[in-house]
């Protein structure tokens, strides 16, 4: 088949098969990482029925030579002990972003096996203990819970259990398969209870008609219609040597699933955000350049307040000051993802905002000291202070005051036509106080490039978070990013660049939504 060129460009495909296997495979995992970074696809995630393929990852992105993310998993089959906590926990120590109930070997697929197949539902049909405490590893580490071959049965048991374990990332694999055929309406129950489904179009090749197991493409097609397209992941399943090469799957499913030019238009923006929102990648598939940058804007940041406190309990510094320490990791992550020309909003906490933005730090610590060469030539202080070189526009000592000056920069941006994006820190004190709740109505009204940061730290200022409201809200989908007092390293900084600012803001922006959140 001569296909026409797709663009594959931002697309991460999250089930593919590559070398070394026990199965003939079409491409090693070096090769793969290769060929994905040529399609110019953001990453993909390796997949093995017989072994964990995390550590595979890791070597795949040392030594492919190209910049592109690489990720594993572990499939709960007969290999690695079936349903085995202990392997669970290892493939977690190796950075797994995913883990399957069991494939090839369950007693779904494989029904004359009878007792030795893999179930994971005991005799009285209740999800066995061990089952159990997979869950509560994968909700703990809070990675991607797959449901492998298991049955129609077993994952109507399968997702409130994990649910109850605090599982957020449920993936219903192949739901058209033969194996597993998921009706639309038991599809469309699921999807209220919060889970995705992945769409593999490797059933529609030959060579599974071959094997009895194809699906139709209209099949997939009409799934997909009824039970929603943001519910969907769309993947591969590629890898196997009588298959087209990965790539040429990617641009197949691409151009079947959307036969007309404005369905090509909708499936090439789902693709892209393919997959959903709650993919949480691990850091690592940032440049070990980048990570090092941050870890070192992270030090920076923890030795500035550091000094500025030594220098304030000497009698130095010229007013109050709020050091940041413990939150560098959400000023580091936040401003990496932003442009030069980006602007952002401080707090009365604010030095590592302006470090994280670029500040120069003798001009910063001259403001704090009252120095004609400080940023405001010493009149504004710690809680004032503004570098709008680097697009800083002021911290604000008010709680909240600085997210309307937020509003009112985006605002500017939006009417001047220009690309930028604007960004307003603030803590968990300013939920109490109508500036913001006026600010977010106001954003969203004017759709405005705005991104919101809260910082929670658990004290507005000095009055502790359970002790200054009794309020407490619900509301579905994930939370917003927190970052504790003392709790820098890892999560937060992470998860600013997994998803950027910036691309947060513009595909708001491109939908009409306006402003976003974090």
């Amino acid at each position: 088949m001569n296909l026409p060129e797709v663009d594959l460009s931002g697309f991460i495909d999250l089930h593919v098969h590559s070398a070394p296997d026990n199965t003939p495979r079409k491409l090693d995992d070096i090769d793969l990482a290769r060929e994905v970074a040529a399609a110019g696809m953001r990453g993909v995630l390796l997949k093995s029925h017989s072994t964990l393929t995390a550590d595979r990852a890791d070597i795949a992105r040392a030594h492919a030579g190209v910049e592109v993310a690489v990720w594993g998993g572990l499939a709960l089959n007969d290999p690695v002990g079936g349903l085995n906590p202990a392997a669970v926990e290892a493939a977690l120590a190796f950075g797994a972003r995913e883990v399957w109930m069991p494939t090839r070997n369950t007693r779904n697929e494989n029904p004359e096996r009878g007792a030795t197949a893999l179930t994971i539902l005991d005799d009285a049909g209740e999800v066995k203990d061990a089952v159990h405490e997979i869950l509560r590893l994968i909700a703990a580490a809070d990675i991607i819970l797959g449901t492998g071959h298991i049955s129609v049965a077993e994952t109507v048991a399968l997702v409130p259990a994990a649910r109850a374990a605090g599982v957020k990332r449920v993936l219903i694999t192949h739901p058209a398969a033969p194996f597993t055929d998921f009706p639309v309406a038991l599809q469309e129950d699921l999807a209220r209870q919060g889970c995705f489904f992945e769409r593999c179009w490797v059933f529609t090749t030959p060579l599974l008609h071959r094997t009895g197991n194809a699906v139709s493409p209209a099949r997939i097609l009409d799934d997909i219609r009824q039970v929603g397209w943001e519910t969907t992941t769309l993947a591969t399943d590629y890898g196997q040597a009588d298959n087209p090469r990965r790539w040429r799957g990617c641009a197949l499913s691409r151009r079947r699933a959307s036969p007309a030019a404005s369905r090509r238009r909708r499936c090439a923006a789902w693709a892209r955000r393919t997959p959903p929102p709650w993919w949480r990648p691990s850091a690592m598939a940032l440049p070990v350049e980048t990570l090092t940058q941050m870890y070192e804007t992270m030090w920076r940041i923890r030795h500035f307040e550091e000094a500025a406190g030594a220098l304030y309990r000497a009698g130095r510094v010229k007013g109050g000051i709020h050091a940041s320490i413990g939150q560098e990791a959400v000023a580091t992550g936040v401003c990496f993802a932003l442009r030069p020309d980006d602007l952002i909003t401080s707090t009365h906490r604010g030095h590592g905002h302006h470090i994280a933005k670029g500040a120069d730090m003798n001009r910063l610590m001259a403001e704090l000291l009252g120095k004609a060469d400080g940023y405001n030539r010493g009149r504004g202080g710690s809680m004032h202070v503004a570098a709008f070189d680097v697009g800083s526009l002021g911290a604000f000592p008010v709680v909240a005051a600085g997210i309307p000056v937020a509003v009112g920069a985006a605002l500017a941006v939006r009417m001047q036509g220009q690309d930028r994006v604007v960004v307003a820190f603030f803590g968990d004190g300013a939920v109490a106080q109508g500036a913001l709740h006026e600010s977010i109505n106001l954003a969203a009204l004017r759709r405005v490039p705005l991104v919101f940061v809260c910082e929670n730290n658990q004290f507005a200022v000095s009055t502790r978070h359970d002790g200054g409201w009794r309020l407490r809200t619900r509301r579905a989908g994930p939370k917003p990013t927190a970052c504790r007092r003392g709790r820098s390293t890892g999560r937060t900084w992470k998860a600013c660049t997994r998803s950027p600012p910036r691309q947060w803001a513009a595909r708001a922006m491109a939908a009409g939504r306006g402003s976003s959140r974090l």
